[in-house]
């Protein structure tokens, strides 16, 4: 165990840390340890870049092989950290109980069909999705999971030359018919743990995961059709004050929109108050017949609603956990947050 000593504290680095396991930077901590002491402030900084490049060197030898949000790179990164998925205390809940708990969450008792548009012209253009695009789509998918196809991101990639032409087709055939594959609705949910050790159900944050093909033709639709809509003069009005989900908003616009309005109040107020609300499972209880006739509001193309509505309805999901995966179960509420849409 090495203490570094600083003007004002000490932190400690232990042996498990693989960082601080070589010679070179055990050797480095202890000069500049023996420089804060004498007062030598200068030198020991000088010390400390090196120690510095010296981890940033360790560390992209150790992570350059993973994917940027690869499930490989947070394996690594719980390894080097020493929080092991296989440190945790055994579960105290079945893969089962939990598939039925989220299930439960997002079934909606008094369920209504959303119904579909009806209209002279209800087909798009013969080619929304051309070969290129498609192409271009799978040549420069990251690295992500896949769903309960089995079919990799690298697969995807590789074969973008012999897949660009079918799987248009299979978009463009989608669209025009406004009917969601099934094996697209089924996704499988992974967990994250919301505590250290999670015991029952409500300690699990659910990410549901989708078949990438179905990813890919969501975040086309989103940025080819739902974004013009966000920013339609028209519509504008509606979303002045909403930052989350639209194409120029972020959390650190909402922060600075926050702090001009409560200056601007402090003005000519002695205080304010803010009061924050917080809707629990919000999108896991959404309404499909409330959500539709918002949709139905905006200047979308039929088919289009109509394939948001199709994809809406019959899903259903799997959970896994471990090495475990639950039977199938449907829900009929919810906008899965694993999904692009």
């Amino acid at each position: 165990m090495l203490n570094i000593f600083y003007p004002l504290r000490t932190v400690t680095v232990t042996n498990r840390d693989p960082y601080f396991v070589t010679p070179k930077i055990k050797s480095l901590l202890r000069k500049r340890n023996r420089l804060m002491r004498k007062g030598r402030i200068e030198k020991a900084e000088s010390i400390t870049n090196r120690i510095s490049q010296s981890i940033v060197d360790r560390a992209k030898v150790t992570l350059s092989s993973c994917g940027r949000g690869s499930k490989e790179l947070w394996d690594k990164v719980r390894q080097i950290t020493g929080k092991n998925k296989s440190d945790r205390s055994p579960n105290q809940v079945t893969v089962e109980e939990l598939n039925e708990h989220f299930a439960t969450i997002s079934r909606d008792p008094q369920y209504t069909p959303p119904l579909p548009k009806a209209s002279v012209n209800v087909s798009p253009p013969c080619s929304v999705f051309t070969e290129y695009q498609v192409f271009h789509m799978l040549d420069h998918i990251k690295h992500t999971s896949a769903g309960l196809d089995n079919l990799p991101h690298w697969f995807l990639q590789l074969a973008a030359p012999f897949l660009s032409l079918p799987v248009s087709h299979l978009f463009n055939m989608s669209l025009k018919t406004s009917v969601v594959p099934t094996q697209w609705k089924t996704s499988i949910i992974t967990l994250v743990p919301k505590v250290t050790p999670p015991i029952t159900c409500i300690d699990y944050r659910p990410i549901s995961i989708t078949p990438i093909l179905a990813r890919l033709i969501e975040k086309s639709i989103v940025k080819e059709y739902l974004y013009s809509v966000l920013l339609h003069p028209d519509h504008t009005h509606q979303f002045h004050d909403q930052f989350a989900f639209r194409p120029t908003g972020s959390t650190t616009a909402a922060v600075i929109y926050l702090l001009h309005t409560l200056t601007e109040l402090l003005q000519t107020n002695d205080y304010v108050h803010v009061i924050a609300f917080d809707f629990s499972k919000a999108f896991d209880r959404v309404r499909h017949h409330s959500l539709a006739n918002k949709l139905a509001d905006f200047p979308l193309p039929d088919y289009l609603y109509n394939w948001i509505v199709n994809n809406l309805s019959d899903r259903q999901h799997q959970t896994k956990l471990g090495g475990n995966i639950s039977p199938t179960l449907p829900i009929n509420a919810s906008i899965l947050q694993g999904s692009d849409l």
